[in-house]
């Protein structure tokens, strides 16, 4: 018997035949793609291999097609139509602050408060008294701010208000 394999001329095993597949490797979730400004506002990372819609309340895999992925999203119907939604919608930053001049307003009414509690004053004297510290103070705005009447200031010292 004659064997037809020679050890010298063995090209056949580094021959990579012409129909392979890709090696496709295992795409990550990429933090610059939150400062891209079709991504910003939201966007944010799920996990490694997933990123999450703000908008649509729903997971997108990058495992497979990476940015790509969110530029498809994008194209959606059910993103465009959340994200029009959303941006109707108030943020929680939105919503009313108290300035500076309202909560030393607040601070003063309580400070009132308790002293008509402490020196056992009726409530019914708030009535004349918030209208006479404009009067007395006609240069402070915290004395024009307060709107303490006997209702809120027995609520104050009952700590409901």
């Amino acid at each position: 018997m004659r064997r037809e394999h020679d050890s010298e001329s063995d090209d056949s095993g580094s021959e990579i035949p012409s129909g392979s597949k890709k090696i496709k490797y295992s795409q990550k979730f990429n933090k610059t793609w939150l400062n891209d400004p079709d991504f910003k506002g939201w966007l944010e990372q799920w996990e490694e291999n997933s990123a999450y819609c703000k908008a649509c309340k729903k997971n997108i895999s990058v495992k497979t097609m990476g940015k790509q992925a969110q530029v498809r999203h994008i194209a959606s119907e059910r993103h465009r139509t959340s994200l029009k939604s959303v941006k109707g919608q108030q943020t929680l930053a939105s919503f009313k602050k108290f300035s500076n001049l309202e909560k030393t307003t607040k601070k003063s009414e309580m400070h009132i408060a308790a002293f008509v509690s402490e020196h056992n004053l009726s409530y019914n004297i708030m009535n004349h008294f918030v209208q006479l510290l404009p009067k007395i103070c006609p240069d402070s705005e915290v004395a024009r701010n307060i709107k303490c009447k006997p209702t809120k200031c027995s609520a104050i010292v009952n700590k409901s208000y």
